[in-house]
């Protein structure tokens, strides 16, 4: 039980990860439109 609990933990810790490195990117590639519209 506590194995499986450490897997759950594990799994939403590396998908939480995976979002924000996906929000950096869309943030980094916004920015990058952003400079070349002005």
């Amino acid at each position: 039980l506590i194995r499986e609990e450490a897997m759950l933990q594990d799994r939403l810790v590396e998908s939480r990860r995976r979002m924000e490195a996906i929000e950096t990117e869309n943030r980094v590639t916004q920015t990058r439109i952003d400079k070349v519209s002005e």
